[in-house]
């Protein structure tokens, strides 16, 4: 079984545990994004990456998912189609690939939209920088270091 067919078969709706919840609480108080980089010598493969990501996200479920709250309960809603170019892009520049490395990881990742975990390659002539933001809402740093 391939994981797009599991995705197609996750329930629409993931109960949201305590930890979600809590995560989701402390947004107004804290910042609630992790962020990952890693530097390269060369070039990556960037269709590999797309593939990767794309699979990634499907294999764990609460990655295919945004947040949805209501009075009395929250859980995680299944987004039907996921567009991998919202997931992760490549972005060329010719200078200051650490303004542009800024840049992203100071974009505040929704819970309530998806996709609640974003890349994005930053080449600078032959080397690249991967870039991951995630909200931390779903996981931990633990879950951070798993998804890398």
């Amino acid at each position: 079984m391939n994981t797009e067919t599991l995705h197609k078969e996750l329930a629409a709706r993931i109960p949201a545990e305590i930890s979600d919840q809590i995560q989701f609480f402390l947004r107004t108080y804290a910042d609630q994004q992790m962020r990952f980089v890693i530097c390269f010598d060369k070039q990556v493969d960037f269709e590999l990456l797309k593939k990767a990501m794309r699979l990634t996200i499907l294999a764990e479920p609460v990655f295919s998912c945004f947040y949805k709250e209501e009075m009395k309960t929250s859980w995680w809603q299944k987004q039907e189609d996921i567009d991998t170019s919202l997931l992760i892009d490549l972005l060329q520049v010719d200078s200051d690939p650490e303004g542009e490395i800024d840049h992203f990881l100071t974009l505040e990742i929704s819970p309530f939209n998806f996709p609640i975990v974003r890349a994005r390659v930053i080449r600078n002539g032959q080397k690249d920088v991967l870039c991951i933001n995630m909200n931390h809402t779903p996981t931990d740093g633990a879950g951070l270091k798993k998804f890398v």
